[in-house]
């Protein structure tokens, strides 16, 4: 049935109204079409939004920080400010001899190995949480052949600006006389075509601040190894083996603004290790550090069987000693477990009785004696130095006879530290050994700390200068080395090293275990308030550590170090 219209009742009087109308109702439909568009535009950028944290599109651009955190230059010039000494040392060029031959039979060994590997491969499964009770090694010596050769002058460098380069979706670096990368382009609006150009023909280290610098993705060189080829690591360090889905985060390596670091070759390295050992002390971050180190050079062995432990004992966390020779260079990777870097006792007599434990800060580590003329020493500390790791265990600090209940977690630390810079000011030789000081290696706990439910699961690219900046700080304990270790380095300064690896970690927040510290194939993915965003993957970020040490090797150029690189 149809329906009547209203009579129109202003036909001539009333036509003005009539207009009126019509232009009411125009406005209403142009201000819906408006309404309509705004809607749709902001679902379709809260989708793009959602997508970009999910992973799922091109990454924005990441940039390094240009703040420094009071880490930004070297050891050397840090201590300049401490001790008024001169930063500055000349030291020697490192010459590059590139081989063709090399390179194309290390591609091919790569590309071989790569195609024999076996997808089965499934770890015993060790669950890696850093909340053991120190335990004191076992004293077990080791004979080793050494080598001896006059040393030379050391460098120091400089801190340059920092950006970083993220790949674009399915972008793939290839090894061109001449490779360009693009950064992805700024949400802000350019980047002034930033394009950074990496010649095949390396720059020297003298004058470079190796730890200032960027994450390159490189998916042809880089990673070094799988481990599925090395027996040498903790199966909460197999991330990949374990099941994680991504693999981007094997694929970043660390590359200084004014230099190039020198492409790792494991027999070049092993032949400069030749007859000499390599010690690792401190916490289990060492120990992923050392186990990065084992999995590099392993690559530079065909035959797996002579690298062996000399002990006869597996690989485990919970071991306080494991030393790894490889028998056709005489040398050996040695790790000792040494959270605190002091020795861990019971209180004295007449202590009160919630004191169960104390640390002898004024006492060097009793592992001492196994490793003092060691070649290259690499000690790390930290992630043990908490009220959580020290208090919460009712440990409390010693100094002589005396229980001294007043001190905090840092005054300890800078005690422990005082003792170790006037131990090796007097007992370490400069002729034979290297050491080197690492700074605290971040962690990337989100919405919690390590036993109270943080994450990083979701984490699947480096962070930008942004999010570090909003995120993260630099590690108290940084400065205390600087002020009570490295300042109070004088006669030995030349062979200890404080090596800033703090900047570069400080964006890998995709480079942890999480939820990948074990076999997820057969026990399912871990509890979501059980990540490991403290330890590593392997290959990963540890790897480029291992890389800063050598390349700090080669800078100073002193004994076997001196010798051309051979690519």
């Amino acid at each position: 049935m149809a329906v009547k219209a209203p009579p129109r009742k202003l036909t001539h009087s009333g036509s003005r109204r009539h207009m009126c109308g019509y232009s009411i109702g125009v406005s209403t439909v142009f201000i819906s079409t408006l309404l309509c568009m705004f809607i749709i535009c902001f679902f379709f950028l809260d989708m793009e939004m959602f997508y970009r944290k999910a992973g799922f599109t091109n990454p924005p651009p990441v940039v390094l920080q240009t703040h420094n955190y009071g880490l930004g230059h070297s050891a050397s010039e840090s201590l300049a400010e401490l001790i008024n000494s001169t930063s500055v040392v000349a030291t020697p060029a490192v010459e590059v001899i590139s081989s063709k031959e090399d390179t194309d039979r290390k591609t091919e060994e790569d590309v071989g190995g790569i195609n024999e590997l076996r997808e089965d491969a499934s770890p015993a499964q060790v669950d890696i949480e850093p909340t053991q009770i120190d335990v004191v090694p076992s004293r077990v010596d080791t004979e080793l052949a050494r080598v001896n050769v006059e040393p030379s002058q050391a460098e120091n460098s400089i801190a340059p600006e920092d950006i970083l380069i993220v790949p674009e979706e399915g972008e793939d670096v290839t090894p061109n006389d001449e490779t360009v990368l693009e950064s992805a382009p700024e949400e802000s609006g350019s980047v002034d075509e930033a394009k950074i150009k990496m010649s095949r023909e390396p720059r020297s280290l003298v004058g470079c601040d190796i730890t200032q610098g960027q994450w390159v993705y490189d998916n042809v060189s880089y990673p070094l190894y799988h481990t599925r080829n090395c027996p040498f690591a903790d199966p909460g360090f197999r991330c990949e083996e374990n099941g994680r889905p991504d693999k981007e985060w094997m694929s970043y390596h660390w590359k200084p603004h004014d230099c190039d670091l020198p492409r790792f070759n494991a027999t070049d390295i092993l032949e400069r290790l030749r007859g000499q050992r390599v010690v690792f002390v401190g916490d289990s971050l060492g120990r992923n550090n050392w186990e990065s180190m084992l999995c590099m050079l392993a690559e530079g062995v065909s035959d797996k069987s002579k690298i062996y432990e000399v002990n006869g004992e597996p690989i485990t966390k919970h071991s306080g000693k494991l030393v790894y020779r490889f028998v056709d260079y005489n040398c050996t990777v040695e790790y000792y477990r040494d959270p605190f870097l002091v020795p861990q006792t019971r209180p004295p007599k007449g202590s009160p009785s919630n004191v169960k434990c104390v640390l002898r800060v004024d006492h060097v580590s009793w592992s001492v004696d196994k490793w003092w003329d060691a070649d290259i020493i690499i000690f790390n500390a930290g992630h043990w130095w908490t009220e959580h790791k020290i208090f919460r265990q009712g440990c409390r600090f010693q100094e002589g006879n005396d229980l001294k209940l007043e001190y905090d977690v840092p005054t300890g630390l800078g005690k422990a530290l005082r003792t170790w810079a006037t131990w090796l000011e007097k007992h370490l030789d400069p002729k034979k050994s290297e050491v080197f000081w690492l700074s605290f290696p971040t962690v990337h706990f989100r919405g919690g700390t390590w036993n109270h439910g943080g994450h990083c699961h979701q984490e699947h690219r480096p962070l930008t200068e942004e999010e570090v900046r909003a995120e993260w700080q630099t590690p108290w304990m940084n400065q205390i080395v600087l002020d009570e270790f490295m300042s109070r380095i004088k006669k030995k300064l030349d062979s200890i090293t404080y090596l800033d690896i703090t900047t570069a970690t400080n964006y890998r927040s995709d480079g942890h275990g999480a939820l990948y510290t074990w076999d997820t194939k057969k026990f399912g993915l871990k509890p979501r308030n059980r990540q490991d965003c403290s330890h590593f993957c392997l290959p990963g970020v540890p790897d480029a550590w291992n890389e800063l040490i050598l390349a700090s090797l080669f800078a100073k150029g002193k004994r076997t170090w001196a010798q051309p690189v051979r690519l």
